[in-house]
């Protein structure tokens, strides 16, 4: 049987309980929101804003088929922030959050304003996207997003803390869905599911991660399916922006060569940097 845990590492973790009526998500992922921080020195109050865009990126995957990759968009205009989250079919995650010179120290994380975008691709292709009105927490939005976009009957929190030098101490989430009635399989009238999960998003959720954890909640055995590591994967390389800069066209390339000396990027995800010749772009002018 799978072992759940919380030390070291981000795990996805899938899980049944009320007797097989209720899927349950859980999702761990402190070193996933620790590196985006750490990619891109991030205050505190980015770093908090980061690392529940990052859980709620993960939590996505519950709805993930075969070789789908999710993506999680956020513009905030109160306040000014965009989010950028990208989960793959081997649980290969980044993310980025840009503002304008860090958020404000106090600024209210629990009341955010704008938009969450949730898309679905296969094979670079989008075969899915959905829109929900950011009017609170990223968490709320998600939870907005899950019920009217995708019509989950389900309940999900976060939880965030980070430690004293304002590293993520935890990034985790927990997602509670109610699964279709079928024949022969157990099922939760929506009444009840209510009274289990209805308060979920304003439970204390550290005792209730603690609780499943420790495989029992609500009274109900925690019967663990599968335990996964999610990891960071960004996917830049060299052959990749090569690759893309020669989409500018021989002209511009040449340009770069001559005025410049040559090109450096910077991933927007990791920051990984890359130099680009002064031949090299030459050699891509001519094709």
């Amino acid at each position: 049987m799978a072992e759940m845990t919380t030390e070291g590492g981000s795990w996805v973790t899938r899980a049944l309980v009320d007797g097989g009526a209720v899927r349950l998500v859980i999702v761990e992922a402190a070193e996933l929101a620790d590196e985006v921080r750490r990619a891109h020195d991030l205050g505190p109050t980015d770093t908090r804003l980061a690392a529940e865009a990052t859980v709620a990126t993960i939590l996505l995957s519950a709805y993930a088929k075969g070789d789908e990759k999710l993506s999680l968009q956020i513009a905030l205009s109160r306040p000014q922030a965009r989010w950028m989250g990208e989960l793959d079919a081997e649980r290969r995650y980044r993310g980025r959050l840009w503002t304008e010179g860090g958020l404000p120290p106090r600024a209210d994380l629990d009341d955010l304003e704008g938009v969450l975008q949730a898309a679905k691709y296969v094979a670079g292709r989008e075969v899915y996207r959905g829109v929900t009105s950011v009017r609170g927490s990223i968490t709320a939005a998600l939870r907005g997003h899950l019920v009217e976009s995708t019509q989950v009957h389900g309940a999900l929190a976060t939880l965030v803390t980070l430690d004293e030098e304002g590293h993520v101490a935890r990034a985790a989430g927990i997602l509670a869905e109610r699964l279709p009635e079928e024949a022969e399989q157990p099922y939760l009238q929506a009444d009840a599911f209510l009274d289990l999960w209805g308060s979920l998003g304003s439970a204390d959720v550290e005792p209730l991660l603690d609780a499943v954890s420790a495989r029992s909640v609500h009274g109900q055995p925690v019967h663990v399916l599968e335990v996964q590591p999610a990891l960071w994967g960004c996917t830049c390389s060299k052959e990749r922006v090569m690759g893309a800069l020669a989409g500018l066209g021989a002209v511009e390339l040449n340009d770069m060569a001559d005025q410049d000396g040559g090109a450096v990027i910077h991933c927007e995800f990791c920051n990984a940097r890359y130099d680009i010749s002064a031949d090299e772009l030459r050699g891509m002018a001519q094709g």
